[in-house]
């Protein structure tokens, strides 16, 4: 009734409703309006935009992030870094971690492994599974990959952070086995709000620190 009230009192205005029927749950329009001949009736209009709604979301998130790891896209990355900072609480802190991989001369009579962004990409499904929803990722390039993780601003929770991030780059490596090649794992981090008080500043610290 109250749907029902909001949508006759505006006539002609379109309103999105949920529409949960069962398992199944919708988004419609509703548009209603006079019948043309005075008679009191009403017409309704329903349109099912739920279709739509999806196409734009999954749009919008394959716009915001690489295909290839499913990490935020740089620009993506720093406006989300934004966001979290802000409604990260200044006592608790947080510490960004830029981690990177590195090819080193060749490996035998075979040019050195080119698929640092493999690795990446492996990375970065690590992170998201042992570490959780807790920490945002994103890339910097194809072999630089930003984690924030939600943690303290005391220099021994920094080194904690860096630690995770490395034990999980180390283990990447070893499990590429001899085709990564000569591969240097780099690890750097800079803390919230001790390093910089927003995104711009935290990421060039992180990086000066490296």
């Amino acid at each position: 009734k109250p749907a029902t009230n909001l949508l006759f009192s505006n006539p002609g205005k379109v309103r999105q409703f949920n529409w949960n029927r069962g398992d199944n749950a919708s988004i419609v329009e509703l548009c209603a309006r006079p019948w043309p001949d005075g008679s009191g009736f009403w017409l309704v209009e329903a349109t099912d935009v739920s279709p739509l709604i999806k196409a734009q979301a999954q749009l919008t998130h394959d716009l915001n992030h690489e295909p290839a790891t499913g990490a935020l896209r740089p620009e993506a990355f720093v406006r989300e870094l934004a966001g979290n900072l802000k409604n990260c609480p200044k006592p608790s802190g947080a510490v960004l971690c830029l981690a990177g991989f590195s090819s080193r001369g060749i490996s035998g009579s075979r040019p050195v492994f080119a698929g640092c962004h493999t690795l990446i990409a492996e990375l970065t499904r690590r992170c998201r599974a042992e570490i959780g929803g807790t920490c945002l990722i994103g890339h910097r390039d194809s072999t630089n990959l930003y984690v924030l993780l939600e943690s303290g601003t005391s220099e021994a929770e920094r080194r904690h952070a860096t630690s995770q991030i490395r034990r999980i780059g180390l283990q990447v490596i070893s499990n590429a086995g001899n085709q990564a090649g000569q591969i240097q794992l780099m690890i750097s981090a800079a803390g919230f709000p001790v390093h910089g008080s927003n995104a711009d500043d935290l990421i060039k610290a992180c990086e000066l620190a490296q």
